[in-house]
């Protein structure tokens, strides 16, 4: 009898703990991490984040509100630092070597992650993330978790928010009403050229192509359109993945790039930019009316959009993807981690998880205080009540989809995309296969950095016609110049990379 009760009692135990790190809610809203990992709470501990972004003026009221909803559930503060945008990757680096006290800091792809967990900036997370972060935990997809791994080991929480590779046109459609293209869309370059023609032809005072100072994209959307997928685009790295074996090419190897060259010069004579566009640092053409089209993901056409949509213009916009294949960006875009010197990982991961598996948790954290710093729709949207006074937090790695809210006037269209991607996924896994492959450039800080000023000094001006050697002349320029800094090594050690990760895949 009291082996059954015994028994019972075990039983009752089981149900009760996967009661508490279930889902649970509609739409992902759980009510989790509020001691759900049995964490021991009785001494307040203070925890020290930090991420990058500049620091709204407000923010003293929205730490003191979001701190009292902390102490309360987790009887911790949590101490937050922004490091601006102004030379933040000296700042971050520094922060990592320093010793400091941290218990989270943002990392991402592009700052360096596999590089600096294989340095050992930052604790391993095998026991650490599913034992204190198990709402967290449950909800990270298996790809999430590859991802986060760096030589056996995972080293960071990813982002909970499936975010995409879409890329294409986003641009103004007021501007065509009563002229030939009023309710057509841009599906292929040859739209974009009858849509800059005819945008001249309605505002001729007006140059229809965002671009400036940082050079163009349109030579990654070429690539992307062809089915290409990036190495490193900063260096001008690409491979087809529809190859059993894919082997790494540059750029100026692409068979057809000079038909891309002629594009944008046609383009360049045509006065779609400016000829001293790369000394142009006008960074607000889009908002202030001075170009119609850009080409980026599809967070500029929802930015773009829900501003109109809120009245801050009269402007319409429209968006078109043209990638040749879908796929998730890396779950990594975005993530967590707990540097080595954190006092405190344990009661970090258990916030983090009551931040973004909680609702009234991420809101206080990631919004401030409703009817202060923010006010709600009856969809559940958001708006900075002053934006200038108050902003979103900057730690984008807590975004969870089901949580984190939408803004007032998001275009439909935006989920749109959003389910179409998703849908073909399920169907092609091209591009998606090798969402988790993250290069790893330790040791090759000259090559990159030699690399990068070439393709600033020779590929920009060529890409835009703006050259003295024509196309064959420039590309001949150019490859000379790459190959002198450096890009043949690049090349084998990222072929290395790319066979290893290839070889995941067939296992």
């Amino acid at each position: 009898m009291k082996k059954l009760l015994a028994l019972i009692l075990a039983l009752a135990m089981v149900l009760s703990l996967a009661g508490c790190t279930s889902n649970g809610g509609s739409g992902g809203k759980t009510d989790g991490g509020s001691g759900d990992a049995g964490i021991d709470t009785s001494k307040e501990v203070e925890l020290v984040m930090y991420f990058i972004s500049d620091r709204p003026a407000g923010q003293d009221i929205v730490d003191e509100n979001m701190n009292k909803l902390f102490k309360e559930k987790l009887n911790c503060t949590l101490k937050v630092n922004w490091i601006s945008w102004a030379g933040y990757k000296d700042t971050y680096n520094l922060l990592l070597t320093s010793g400091e006290n941290i218990d989270m800091i943002y990392t991402a792809g592009w700052l360096g992650f596999a590089d600096l967990a294989q340095r050992g900036a930052f604790k391993e997370l095998d026991e650490l993330w599913p034992k204190y972060a198990p709402n967290n935990y449950g909800k990270a997809t298996e790809d999430a978790k590859k991802q986060a791994t760096v030589n056996g080991h995972i080293y960071c929480v990813p982002t909970l928010m499936a975010t995409y590779m879409g890329y294409g046109p986003t641009y103004r459609t007021d501007i065509l009403k009563g002229t030939e293209l009023e309710g057509k869309q841009i599906q292929n370059f040859e739209d974009v050229e009858k849509y800059c023609e005819v945008a001249l032809q309605v505002h001729p005072e007006v140059l229809p192509l965002n671009l400036g100072s940082n050079g163009s994209e349109w030579d990654d959307m070429y690539m992307r359109s062809l089915g290409y997928f990036y190495v490193d685009r900063s260096s001008g790295l690409w491979f087809d993945p529809t190859e059993e074996n894919p082997k790494i090419i540059t750029i100026y190897e692409e068979p057809t790039i000079k038909d891309f060259l002629e594009m944008m010069k046609r383009w360049n004579e045509k006065g779609f930019f400016s000829k001293s566009v790369l000394s142009d640092t006008d960074t607000q053409k889009l908002q202030t009316g001075k170009a119609f089209l850009t080409v980026h993901n599809i967070d500029t056409y929802s930015g773009r959009q829900t501003a109109s949509n809120q009245g801050q213009d009269d402007y319409s916009w429209d968006f078109y993807d043209f990638n040749k294949y879908a796929a998730h960006l890396p779950w990594t875009q975005d993530s967590m981690a707990i540097p080595a010197a954190s006092k405190n990982p344990e009661r970090a991961l258990a916030l983090w998880d009551l931040i973004t598996t909680n609702q009234e948790a991420f809101d206080a954290f990631y919004y401030g205080i409703e009817g202060t710093t923010y006010k709600l729709n009856d969809k559940g949207e958001v708006e900075m009540i002053d934006p200038e006074t108050y902003g979103q937090s900057g730690m984008w790695a807590a975004r969870t989809t089901g949580i984190y809210r939408d803004s007032f006037g998001t275009p439909q269209t935006w989920h749109d995309w959003h389910n179409k991607w998703e849908e073909e996924i399920k169907k092609d896994q091209t591009w998606e296969q090798y969402a988790g492959f993250v290069i790893n450039s330790a040791g090759l800080e000259t090559e990159l950095s030699n690399v990068a000023n070439v393709m600033t000094q020779y590929w920009q001006p060529l890409e835009l016609a703006l050259n003295s050697n024509g196309i064959d002349g420039g590309l001949e320029e150019f490859k000379t110049q790459m190959e002198a800094a450096g890009i043949e090594k690049l090349r084998a050690e990222y072929q290395k990379q790319l066979d290893a990760y290839v070889a995941t895949l067939k296992k």
